[in-house]
């Protein structure tokens, strides 16, 4: 709406905005201004909105590179979701991401099944929900919600990978001193007997059935 980087106020279509970012109330549209405004995303006087443009806000927030995904209007409403596999994406574009387990216990040669410690990846296709978290703020477990969404919305798509360690799943007690905590173990059915496996992070992979992201870059001005 603001074609020249600003908008009269008695101009702007609240109702539109409202009805692209998908809010049932004009209330969660002011809130969002608000907060904007107090961002210094968008400036204000008494007639005009401003906003502020892209290499403004990358000077502020010292965001050097000026690669960006492309946004279409029907993603705004299902905008972390969109990020999530916009980030993802470019991670694996760039593949220079390195996944560093935290969740496996230090090797130690004494203890009782020692060589079956699930080996460290460092495939950039492989992200754990704890590194999403870091990435939006969030806790684990609503990580993986957003990562679930993400993959319903078609904005990435992933495998669930286990390490089947062969292991019959009566000696759990044991295997979760040794190998891994009991939140990475899992178990899985073969010849009818129930055996244990970890957990490891998923692989992600985008096709012809996921989102296309456009990497685009800005020239500077």
């Amino acid at each position: 709406m603001a074609g020249e980087g600003q908008v009269r106020k008695d101009q702007l279509n609240l109702d539109k905005v409202a009805e692209i970012a998908g809010y049932q109330s004009l209330t969660s549209v002011y809130t969002h201004l608000d907060k904007c405004l107090s961002l210094n995303w968008i400036g204000s006087d008494d007639t005009w909105y401003f906003i502020r443009s892209f290499d403004r806000l990358r000077a502020e927030y010292n965001a050097p590179k000026r690669t960006a995904a492309e946004l279409r209007p029907e993603d705004v409403s299902k905008l972390d979701e969109f990020l999530l596999g916009a980030k993802i994406k470019s991670v694996q574009q760039r593949k220079s991401y390195m996944l560093k387990s935290a969740s496996m216990k230090p090797q130690r040669k004494a203890e009782p099944y020692a060589n079956l410690h699930a080996p460290k990846s460092y495939q950039p296709n492989n992200i754990s929900c704890s590194l999403i978290a870091q990435w939006f703020g969030f806790s684990a477990p609503t990580a993986s919600r957003l990562k679930q969404r993400a993959k319903e919305s078609g904005y990435l798509n992933y495998q669930h990978r286990l390490n089947r360690l062969g292991i019959p799943a009566k000696e759990i007690d044991n295997v979760r001193e040794t190998i891994a905590p009991a939140s990475h173990l899992t178990t899985y059915k073969m010849a009818g007997r129930q055996y244990l496996a970890i957990r490891l992070t998923d692989a992600f992979k985008f096709g012809a059935a996921e989102h296309k992201y456009r990497f685009k870059t800005r020239h500077s001005i």
